[in-house]
């Protein structure tokens, strides 16, 4: 703010302006200068404003990119079109304990390629095979049979082995189906682990899911011991006593 009083006309600075202006023969007095001096304020002030104002062009926006959301598969394995609920494969800790019961695993009658990367029987069938309708011409038998008909599969397999041409252990695992009459058949016959917790079986795009019932395997064959001593670490392996 310019103010008027004697303070401005002593001062250095005015005495400056006086003698530079005297030297231009132009004279004033205080008013004169300090209405010059507000009026280039005023201006400076203008110019200052019109710096600070945005362009009036249209600015340039950047575009921003949002990036896309993680997609979710939602729909339950069991809901997809391609979903086959008879292609669940055991995990190998059963596998291998099947084979360290028998020794090996000769043939898989109800099997698949995929199933096969785990397993490795000497030899498999798979649905294009039709392994009901055929003879198992091998000693070692591993049966998971498929979960939509074990009845058929239970009652083949313990034909076979009832026959004793060829089939001469095997191990089968089945869900505890206690009140069917295949499952009373296995049982009234055959030693059998009832594993302490359910089984999370594997497929191609699944890994890991556990079962939603327990599971039973059975042994069919002479060599009880070590099959109550190997799949005993899976759970209570028992046996009819009458």
């Amino acid at each position: 703010m310019i103010e008027h009083g004697a303070a401005h006309s002593n001062s250095i600075c005015w005495e400056d302006l006086t003698t530079e202006l005297n030297e231009h023969g132009i004279h004033w007095d205080n008013d004169t200068l300090t209405a010059a001096i507000r009026e280039a304020l005023q201006i400076l002030r203008t110019e200052d404003e019109q710096v600070g104002q945005p362009l009036t062009a249209d600015p340039v926006v950047a575009e921003i990119v949002q990036p896309e959301p993680d997609v979710v598969d939602v729909v339950p394995v069991s809901q997809r079109p391609d979903y086959d609920g008879d292609e669940w494969y055991t995990p190998v800790e059963y596998i291998e304990a099947a084979r360290a019961v028998m020794g090996a695993i000769d043939l898989d009658p109800a099997s698949c390629a995929l199933a096969q990367t785990v397993i490795k029987a000497g030899a498999y069938l798979d649905r294009g095979d039709n392994g009901l309708g055929q003879r198992w011409i091998c000693e070692r038998i591993w049966l998971n049979p498929p979960y939509s008909d074990p009845a058929a599969w239970i009652t083949k397999l313990v034909a076979e082995f009832d026959d004793k041409t060829f089939v001469r252990q095997a191990v089968v695992l089945v869900n505890n189906a206690t009140e069917t009459a295949w499952f009373q058949m296995l049982l009234n016959r055959f030693p059998a682990c009832f594993p302490s917790r359910r089984i999370a079986f594997w497929r191609h795009d699944h890994e890991g899911i556990t079962a939603r019932q327990g599971q039973t395997v059975f042994y069919l064959g002479t060599n009880i011991a070590q099959f109550a001593k190997t799949f005993g670490e899976f759970g209570p392996v028992l046996r009819r006593m009458a």
